[in-house]
């Protein structure tokens, strides 16, 4: 990006007096400034993808007798190698679709993507594992399940498919430095509506908005298969009067089977003198599951405390496990941890 600026003077100043021209602001005109974009005429460089690893937003409050912690998914992190910007300013890393959308959930038809294209574009579909909804669209996202993308590109080609005839699209996304890990990272977040645990698959590439045709994305760089992890929701209501029950709720979609989940809330305490390592659990509470509706479920319970709140401290450890077969449906089960949270009472 070049900022020119035009500054005008006269051609007659040995005419007039030097007590004028000896300040050259009294000969001059300076114009505003306008900014010019030299647009990119060479294909980025390829991302040096390093690994993916799923992130989670996380927002508690408490408001009288209330206390609430959410735990947003969908967010994945990419960390790139070193450098970036091979392009110039204004490069993002973009997640490359195929510019033929596919259809929404509600009118599912027949559709995949083609052979040719599935080491270019973006996929995702449902854990076969679970019984449960698929993600919103078939086969590949759509533009609108990006919800941090800072800009969006279509008609756009692709260096390592010689036939123009394919369009992709792609979803733009800002990248910042980790000075950490001394690496590049971009955050990206995405909706995959009810879906418990899609799979992903990321299509990369440098993206400069600012490029002639032909040149707006490096060559593709598949990461590696990741899973989208689902919201969930936690609350303790409090009873203003008897100050030894609460209600605990957790909210959420999951699968219906096969296996059974389970969600739990440990009341803990914690020693006088102790320290934040020191809490010891009183109680293990199972919680009640209840359908709100296809896969959104609601797990609750009463709890009672051995003493009135506020005479010592306690909390709640939330804890939530699939429960599978390891070999064949009726054959060892396991369980894995898949959520934890802890509210303060």
């Amino acid at each position: 990006v070049v900022e020119y600026r035009a500054v005008a003077t006269t051609r007659f100043k040995e005419y007039f007096p030097d007590t004028l021209t000896a300040d050259p602001a009294n000969i001059t005109r300076t114009s505003d400034p306008v900014a010019l974009s030299i647009l990119n005429s060479a294909r980025p460089a390829a991302p040096k993808v390093l690994y993916v690893i799923p992130t989670f937003g996380w927002e508690s409050k408490t408001e009288g007798v209330w206390n609430f912690s959410r735990r947003s998914g969908g967010g994945l992190r990419v960390y790139l190698d070193r450098p970036w910007f091979s392009s110039g300013e204004g490069e993002l890393l973009g997640v490359v679709l195929w510019g033929c959308p596919p259809p929404e959930s509600s009118s599912f038809q027949s559709f995949d993507t083609p052979d040719l294209l599935k080491g270019y574009v973006t996929q995702w579909g449902m854990d076969p594992i679970w019984n449960g909804f698929p993600a919103p669209s078939e086969a590949v996202p759509r533009r609108e399940h990006f919800l941090n993308a800072s800009a969006f590109g279509q008609g756009l080609t692709l260096d390592e498919l010689k036939d123009r005839s394919f369009s992709f699209s792609v979803a733009g996304h800002s990248v910042a430095f980790d000075m950490t890990r001394q690496l590049w990272y971009c955050d990206i977040q995405m909706d995959p509506g009810a879906a418990y645990f899609p799979f992903v698959r990321l299509a990369l590439a440098r993206y400069q908005p600012e490029s002639v045709d032909d040149a707006h994305l490096s060559r593709i760089v598949l990461a590696d298969f990741i899973q989208l992890m689902p919201d969930r929701s936690a609350s303790i209501a409090f009873d203003p009067i008897e100050t030894t029950i609460l209600q605990v709720a957790i909210t959420g979609q999951t699968y219906k089977g096969p296996g059974a989940v389970t969600v739990s809330a440990i009341l803990q305490t914690q020693p006088a003198g102790g320290g934040d390592l020191a809490w010891m659990p009183i109680a293990v509470i199972p919680l009640t599951p209840s359908n709100l509706g296809g896969t959104t479920t609601l797990w609750s319970s009463e709890i009672t405390l051995p003493d009135p709140r506020g005479t010592r401290p306690f909390r709640l450890l939330i804890e939530e496990f699939e429960t599978f077969s390891t070999q064949f449906e009726g054959g060892p089960q396991q369980r894995r941890l898949v959520y934890a949270d802890v509210l303060s009472i």
